[in-house]
């Protein structure tokens, strides 16, 4: 009990610094999941072709949800120094300025960034905890890449019972066909998928 109490009142001070306290009742969250450069500038080994359209379309969302005041995290992944699978799979992961995000995202005046060493950030008791604090009820998707951090986290949240939306226009990755299959697999078990556009002018 002492536990959970502190983390509630260092979640509630957070807020007063950070201006999420309007945002306490909130009920759905934008989740941009990995818009780093990394995968965004186009010297880099995992550039995202087409990601120029993209950030474009993030960027009117982020603007959505922060005109009609709702809460937005920023996720980005810093890969751990320790040896993991990571190291074993991947021959190429970002370092230094490619974790940071993206110069082209548009950051609103109140957000939250959380780092992950991992496909999700729903491992991170301090993530899942905020959630629960703020009484979040629907997450909303965004980000690259679709069939590996997309994927895993939506898979994820569901499991701890959360609704989730996935902005189909929102996501992306090196490989259409694996880009395809994720979303066709997330939305037969783990989101409704949405379209952006249709989002912010209330036509869904």
């Amino acid at each position: 009990m002492i536990v959970e109490y502190n983390f509630w009142r260092l979640c509630q001070a957070r807020a007063i610094q950070t201006g999420w306290l309007s945002f306490f009742m909130g009920k759905r969250l934008l989740l941009i999941i990995d818009v780093q450069n990394y995968f965004f500038e186009q010297n880099s080994n995992a550039y995202i072709k087409g990601s120029n359209l993209l950030i474009r379309k993030i960027n009117r969302t982020i603007k959505f949800f922060e005109k009609n005041n709702e809460p937005i995290i920023f996720v980005k992944f810093v890969p751990s120094k320790r040896k993991n699978n990571f190291n074993k799979w991947w021959k190429h992961l970002p370092q230094g300025k490619d974790c940071e995000l993206y110069k082209s995202l548009y950051l609103p005046k109140k957000f939250q960034i959380f780092k992950k060493d991992s496909y999700s950030i729903f491992r991170k008791r301090s993530f899942r905890k905020l959630l629960k604090t703020f009484e979040i009820e629907e997450i909303y998707f965004a980000g690259v890449m679709t069939e590996l951090c997309v994927e895993s986290n939506i898979r994820e949240s569901f499991e701890f019972g959360y609704e989730n939306y996935l902005f189909e226009d929102l996501v992306g990755s090196r490989n259409i066909k694996y880009h395809k299959y994720s979303i066709e697999i997330i939305k037969r078990g783990f989101a409704k998928i949405i379209n952006s556009k249709d989002f912010i002018y209330g036509k869904l």
